[in-house]
């Protein structure tokens, strides 16, 4: 299967561009510019893009070689704002303040664990001292555990009969695209929670659900598992700066955050 965002890479922002409503609440919180923001986990640098655009003085943070590979051949005016690094290792590799830091797509429920969740988080609140303000996004884990269907998993197929404790499957929207390329894509993606012992993966706790990708490029198919952490409402408030001052939203538009909501986004300030 590869890693997913080698294969992921060439067409990741033909799925997941920069969008009015993630930018409207990136900028309002990080003031007029230029003023200093940091992307953590800045994938192909659609948003870094954007706000330089804008004005702003923008530092992406990448880990993924293929991401940054890519985001360097669409935007090679932002070889100097691009970083190739791990976001647990923020505090060596920038240097605040920043007015913003921002951290979007879910990417810290890839994360190990819920100390590294709180170290990443602390590392983004402190490089916005004393006046800016972090913004974090990911999905609803609420939602997917009280929505998904409970069926019996095996391997990667469903199927009826199997002496196991049931799973969950909470599939999220299909994502159709013709690239530029003409080239048609398909990405699926679902969440799966299943034993440990099913997976056949020592890593796979049973506090982490697994992210279960499939994208499909003129007929080729490429597929990818990888466990994730069960960041609830609950669970990742302990993992908050106890100083910080928050705000929890179901989505970029502010919505109301409940189990409900499509997705979850905190504002620290």
């Amino acid at each position: 299967m590869g890693d997913l965002y080698d294969q992921l890479a060439a067409y990741y922002h033909e799925f997941f561009p920069a969008r009015e409503g993630q930018l409207s609440l990136l900028t309002a919180r990080a003031g007029i510019p230029p003023v200093r923001v940091l992307d953590v986990g800045s994938g192909t640098g659609e948003y870094v893009a954007a706000l330089v655009g804008a004005g702003y003085e923008v530092t992406g943070l990448e880990l993924h070689a293929a991401m940054q590979a890519q985001a360097l051949a669409r935007h090679p005016e932002l070889a100097a704002n691009l970083l190739t690094g791990d976001m647990l290792e923020i505090e060596e590799l920038c240097t605040g303040p920043y007015n913003l830091a921002y951290c979007i797509g879910g990417g810290i429920a890839h994360l190990k664990s819920d100390a590294e969740v709180a170290s990443v988080i602390k590392a983004m609140w402190e490089i916005t001292r004393p006046d800016g303000a972090v913004v974090l996004q990911l999905a609803n884990f609420d939602r997917v555990l009280k929505h998904g269907e409970r069926i019996q998993i095996a391997s990667d197929r469903r199927v009826s009969e199997r002496d196991t404790p049931p799973g969950l499957v909470f599939d999220l929207p299909l994502m159709e695209q013709t690239a530029a390329t003409g080239e048609a894509l398909k990405l699926e993606r679902q969440y799966l929670l299943r034993r440990a012992a099913d997976l056949e993966d020592p890593d796979n706790q049973p506090d982490k659900i697994v992210f279960h990708t499939k994208l499909t490029v003129d007929g080729t198919l490429y597929e990818y598992f990888a466990p994730m952490l069960i960041l609830t409402y609950e669970r990742l408030r302990y993992c908050l700066p106890r100083e910080a001052d928050r705000v929890w939203y179901g989505g970029f538009l502010k919505e109301d955050w409940s189990e409900e909501a499509p997705a979850t986004v905190i504002v620290l300030y």
